[in-house]
């Protein structure tokens, strides 16, 4: 036996540098003597068998070593070899026309990559193929008889060209001996904006034993159909073949958007597929095709295919999202329906519509959601009209209507009395649900209010002090300049995020009386920052931006004592993001708006200096703050009206300034007490009805304590910087700087 082997394995080495420096071509064929006594091709795929039929190279760096292997066990004959070929070429792009036998891939070894084909515009080139037939493209590939392997994060973008299949994951695991089979595709994509494919694989994942247990899992794959051209596509599709053992295929969570590209004659598109032979099951759930902007005409559209009615299809969601006049060829295998009604769709016009040969919509158990925009005002919608037909429901079919962002309509969906039509009219009852989104909406002026505060302090701790020491050495009217940054979270039942700076310069002059000297100017206040609001459930983003000016006035007596006032005005300009969960879909919703301000402050203190030279200034300031009302129209139609927002704050604190070598250090702290900050936001609904949300406060007690440094940077100027920690209603840090110049 040992001789026989050492015979084969000289056999095969010639072989082996045949392949490699001789490039020979030949027609191979293999079929296996599997065990139990079943005969079949193990020639990868129908195209290889092509392949070599014709004569074509066999090259492999694997061959050899899998093959002498095998033999020298004693696990195999000569009549049960696996065929193994050449592996794709590895690329990480391909712009120009290539002879790839085997395909082109971004890795071959299963490790996440991505691969990148053709550019914009370039229609069909490249050319990935060999001889006068197409070949495939993988982001990541791997073929192995590992008993498990996972990829994860293949991915391909096919900018333009031409190909066969392509696939983002692809993996095959294939085992003999009865040993079990195990394989999963994870979190791949294919995005399609040109070119021309067969069949489109956001993953793919094959599991094959010859009697041992078959597991294959396509979880969380991605097709991107943006343009080009394409025959077959499916998100996920998890495949299982043994002879013997169990056989477990599931593809879930896969998803196929939708917003361009064209389909050729026999085509379809699949969310997820699990496909079996034998014992076990296949499970398709949770898959997804969502359908965006203007498409053209579409081909059969499954959510969740199975081999089997006794396998599990759940779950699986056709969305039509802010589109109209969609046309496919069928709908199958949904169990939940997705409408968003785009704003200007008019009565009689279908978001989407089935030719009257279409098999009949079944809607038995399944969830249907319509979600109208709040600004929509056709008495009926029309969501889905069907050919011959028609549609079908049943006592478990649940349908529910949203309106905008804040509310729902009570029995406002059905199918008309042909039974092709499923329409929604705007006359259901009415119930407004959205108090969280409403006060969502509204942290964002009790936001603006807070962040206008911030100015305020700015001004009154670092502005005047910087005006008064201009002005001291002037003789006229002198710059001054404060500018601070913040990151603060405002507490309001909920909470706003807020970080920004803030910016006050101006001119200050001060005029001798008697002993006492009084100060006096006009200011510009300039503010910007981001902010992060979140209410429960409903987190909101967005910007807040105010510019205003005023002017201000300060004695400063002798004996220390000091009497100040300020008059701000402006406009504040305020946007807003957020995606909330309205049912079990999300809504993205967004508006801008600006309002005027006002705002105000008294105050008095003393400053006092010690022997040592330490400074202590106390002092009490009283801040009103007006923020007007505003309204704005959603992006989702919803029409809010938003409260004026009042602020009355009161702050009280002590900074001592101590002189220290090289500069001086700067130590204070400081309480707030806010009495309003109370805002709201009301809903208008057409017809006259109005629902006001709950209202964000600002109201509430702030300590702070501040720790800064002050110092001569040249002769004629010094400068200083101040960090102040916040705790309570209020709280995170501030960062203020000033620059003083001597004129």
């Amino acid at each position: 036996m040992k001789i026989i082997a050492k015979s084969i394995c000289k056999e095969f080495d010639i072989m082996k540098n045949q392949f490699y420096h001789e490039n020979l071509s030949r027609q191979v064929q293999i079929v296996g003597q599997m065990r139990g006594g079943h005969r079949r091709n193990i020639l990868e795929s129908d195209a290889d068998a092509s392949r070599l039929r014709k004569g074509l190279s066999l090259p492999s760096r694997r061959l050899v070593p899998c093959i002498l292997a095998a033999l020298t066990a004693g696990t195999v004959t000569l009549g049960a070899l696996p065929c193994a070929y050449a592996d794709p070429i590895v690329r990480s792009s391909v712009t120009e026309d290539i002879d790839a036998p085997d395909g082109v891939a971004g890795s071959i070894d299963g490790s996440a990559a991505t691969i990148t084909i053709g550019t914009e515009g370039g229609g069909t080139s490249p050319e990935i193929k060999h001889g006068s037939g197409f070949t495939a493209v993988y982001g990541s590939r791997y073929r192995g008889a590992a008993p498990s392997f996972t990829l994860q994060g293949g991915r391909a973008v096919i900018r333009s060209g031409r190909m066969r299949q392509l696939y983002g994951g692809n993996a095959r695991v294939q085992t003999t001996g009865g040993a079990d089979a195990s394989v999963q595709v994870t979190g791949s994509s294919v995005t399609l904006a040109g070119g021309r494919s067969t069949d489109v694989f956001g993953g793919y994942a094959s599991a094959q034993s010859d009697s041992g247990n078959a597991y294959a899992v396509a979880r969380g794959n991605v097709v991107h159909l943006q343009g080009g051209e394409y025959q077959a596509v499916h998100g996920g599709m998890a495949e299982t073949r043994t002879n013997a053992g169990s056989s477990t295929a599931i593809a879930e969570g896969n998803t196929v958007y939708i917003s361009g590209g064209t389909y050729r004659y026999g085509g379809y598109i699949v969310a997820g597929w699990a496909r079996r032979n034998g014992a076990g099951i296949a499970i398709a759930r949770n898959n997804t095709i969502e359908i965006t902007g203007a498409p053209g005409p579409l081909p059969a559209l499954s959510g969740g295919r199975v081999s089997d009615p006794s396998d599990i299809s759940e779950n699986n969601t056709l969305i039509v999202r802010r589109t109209k006049g969609i046309t496919a060829i069928s709908v199958e295998f949904f169990q939940r329906f997705v409408f968003y009604a785009p704003a200007d769709l008019a009565a009689g016009e279908p978001m989407l519509s089935l030719p009257s040969g279409a098999p009949c919509v079944e809607l038995e158990g399944a969830a249907v959601e319509a979600y109208l925009p709040g600004s929509s005002t056709a008495d009926v919608l029309t969501l889905l009209q069907t050919g011959v037909a028609g549609i079908t429901t049943d006592a478990a079919t649940k349908m529910t209507v949203y309106e905008g962002i804040s509310g729902t309509l009570a029995n406002a969906m059905y199918v008309d009395s042909t039974g092709k039509k499923l329409l929604v009219r705007r006359d259901g009852a009415f119930q407004f649900t959205g108090g969280d989104n409403a006060k969502s909406l509204a942290e964002t002026m009790a936001g603006a209010a807070a962040f206008l505060g911030t100015g305020a302090n700015l001004f009154t701790d670092g502005g005047l002090a910087s005006a008064s020491a201009e002005a001291a050495s002037a003789s006229g009217f002198a710059p001054f300049a404060a500018m601070g940054g913040s990151s603060l979270r405002h507490e309001t039942g909920s909470h706003v995020e807020m970080k920004g700076m803030n910016l006050a310069v101006g001119f200050s002059r001060a005029l001798q009386r008697g002993n006492d000297r009084l100060l006096f100017g006009p200011l510009v206040e300039y503010g910007r920052g981001s902010y992060d609001s979140y209410v429960n459930a409903v987190h909101g983003d967005g910007t807040v931006r105010y510019l205003g000016m005023g002017g201000f006035v300060r004695r400063e007596q002798a004996n220390g004592m000091f009497y100040e006032g300020s008059l701000r005005f402006g406009r504040s300009d305020m946007d807003y993001a957020a995606n909330i969960r309205m049912g079990s879909g999300t809504v993205h919703t967004s508006y801008d708006t600006d309002a005027n301000y006002i705002g105000a402050h008294l105050g008095i203190g003393q400053q006092v200096t010690a022997a040592s030279g330490t400074e202590r200034e106390m002092y009490l300031r009283y801040f009103y703050t007006r923020q007007d009302g505003a309204s704005a129209t959603l992006s989702t139609g919803d029409r809010y009206d938003f409260s004026a927002v009042d602020s009355h704050r009161v702050r009280t604190g002590v900074r001592w300034t101590m002189p220290q070598t090289g500069g001086a250090l700067i130590l204070g702290t400081s309480v707030q007490y806010e009495f309003g900050g109370d805002t709201s936001a009301t809903y208008h609904r057409p017809g006259g009805l109005s629902y006001t949300s709950p209202s964000p406060s600002l109201k509430g007690f702030s300590g702070s304590l501040e720790v800064g440094w002050k110092a001569a940077v040249r002769e004629n100027m010094t400068a200083n910087v101040a960090v102040e920690g916040w705790m309570g209603k209020q709280r995170g840090v501030s960062l203020s700087a000033g620059v003083e110049w001597m004129f």
